[in-house]
């Protein structure tokens, strides 16, 4: 289990099943339930640079919320799961200060430094749709799966709140 203070907690699962007529019922629709956050670390780099006088992306803010990130990626890692989708996008925030990992639809096991995805594994695992925070290999289709790509990611976070809010590395394409 993935219980830690910084990554998401799922709450509970909420599944609605169809009745069909002579057979069994199907899932309809399927809801997970996670604790409300305030908002994402995106909409807080936004509104920080929307009012700049208030500071909120001073130097201890951002210290605070990258010690956080990268004590929930060792958890993570320590249990055998690389993100994959590190982004501000996936960060959580509560009004308190406390920052969530959240966003595991991309989330892959891996077994010692490195595993590596196989053919039939990787024709179904779509790349994560924020091409700003992929790592080179990932970018360039590596079979490779490591902790380093959740690292390269959380760097380049890092380097957006201290760049402002903006995005380090932008471009329109991978």
């Amino acid at each position: 289990a993935l219980d830690h203070p910084h990554v998401i907690e799922l709450k509970g699962v909420v599944m609605n099943e169809r009745e069909q007529k002579d057979k069994e019922p199907i899932l309809s629709s399927l809801g997970l339930v996670f604790p409300k956050m305030e908002c994402d670390l995106e909409k807080y780099m936004k509104k920080a640079s929307e009012m700049k006088e208030l500071n909120l992306l001073r130097g201890s803010v951002i210290k605070s919320y990258v010690a956080q990130l990268l004590l929930a990626l060792e958890h993570c890692h320590a249990r055998g799961i690389v993100h994959r989708n590190v982004s501000p996008q996936q960060i959580l925030l509560s009004p308190d200060g406390m920052l969530k990992l959240a966003g595991f639809k991309y989330a892959k096991s891996f077994v010692g430094a490195l595993s590596t995805t196989t053919t039939d594994e990787a024709k179904v695992s779509p790349k994560p749709v924020f091409p700003h925070y992929l790592a080179p290999e990932t970018l360039l289709g590596s079979p490779l799966r490591s902790t380093a790509v959740d690292l390269w990611a959380a760097g380049l976070v890092m380097a957006e709140m201290l760049n402002g809010g903006n995005v380090f590395l932008p471009g329109d394409s991978e």
